[in-house]
Formats: structure tokens, C-alpha cells, sequence
């Protein structure tokens, strides 16, 4: 219980959030092109704050932190090449199969962060090992990535997609 009550308020709000989109994203519908972006842009700016919070401006972590997002970003795209979309460029949107995919990978992503958040807060002495310290970098990178991923192949989608007349 005590795990739960030192918990940011912050944090509680997030998780809420994740829940509410991944719901959303299990139905069938037209999705601004703008909206699909907001996974990916909330994830890169969680991932990017928590690596810089934990191990500081660290030129290693951050190559780490990228190469991983490169190879998530490649996942991500074959991920989203393989999502049949529908393009609607007067509404500048894209219409998605529902899937529960965006929650499992949400709820996944933010137990794993509380984990090692937790660890951190808990022993700190984790924070200089390396195996932690890789691991979880090389996680958030590579997860965020995939959601970058997806989002870049749905945006080629769109702006290769011939307008219906």
C-alpha cells in the first residue's frame, strides 16, 4: 500500500490517461493525423526526461537511448506498414481498425517504468549499476521508438495516399 500512496499524483493522472487512448484506440474510426501523434510526442517527452532525470546528460546513455529508439522506430514502422489505414484528406485524417495493441503496449511501458522508478527511489545504488542502467534506457528507447515508428509510417501513408474523387 505504501507503494501506492508515494506515488506522484502526477503519475496516477498519466496512467489514467494511457488507459483512456488505449481504450479508445481498441475501437474502429477516422483519427485526425495530428492526434496519432500524441502517443508518440507523449512517450518521446517521458522517456527523454526520465533517462536525462536519472543518469544526467550522459553522452553514453543518450547514444544508448537513441540506437534504441532507431531499432524500436524500425519495429514501429513494420508494425504500422502491416495496419491497413484509410486516408480522408478533406478531414485530414486516417481511419484505424480497432486494436487493443496501443493499451497492451501502454500498460506494459508504464509498469515497467514504475518499476524501475520505483527500484530507483528504493535503492539508488541501482542507478550506478550498469545493468539496470542499460537495461532501462535501451527499454524506454527501443518502446518509444515504436510508437515513433508507427506514427512515421501512418504520416508515409497518408502523404502517399491518392486523394479519392
Amino acid at each position: 500500500m505504501e507503494l501506492i500512496t508515494h506515488t506522484p499524483w502526477w503519475v496516477w493522472i498519466i496512467f489514467a490517461y494511457l488507459i483512456y487512448i488505449g481504450i479508445k484506440a481498441s475501437r474502429s474510426g477516422y483519427v485526425p493525423l495530428f492526434k496519432t501523434s500524441l502517443i508518440p510526442v507523449l512517450f518521446t517527452a517521458w522517456s527523454i526526461f526520465s533517462v536525462t532525470e536519472y543518469f544526467g546528460f550522459n553522452r553514453v546513455r543518450i547514444i544508448q537511448w537513441l540506437v534504441a529508439v532507431a531499432l524500436g522506430s524500425v519495429l514501429g514502422w513494420i508494425i504500422g506498414d502491416r495496419i491497413p489505414i484509410k486516408v480522408d484528406k478533406k478531414k485530414k485524417a486516417i481511419f484505424l481498425p480497432g486494436s487493443w495493441f496501443t493499451l497492451i503496449m501502454v500498460l506494459i511501458i508504464f509498469v515497467v517504468k514504475y518499476y524501475f522508478g520505483y527500484s530507483f527511489a528504493v535503492f539508488p545504488e541501482r542507478l550506478n549499476d550498469p545493468l539496470y542502467a542499460n537495461v532501462y534506457v535501451l527499454f524506454s528507447g527501443f518502446f518509444t521508438g515504436i510508437f515513433v515508428g508507427r506514427f512515421l509510417c501512418f504520416c508515409y501513408k497518408y502523404s502517399n495516399s491518392v486523394p479519392k474523387k
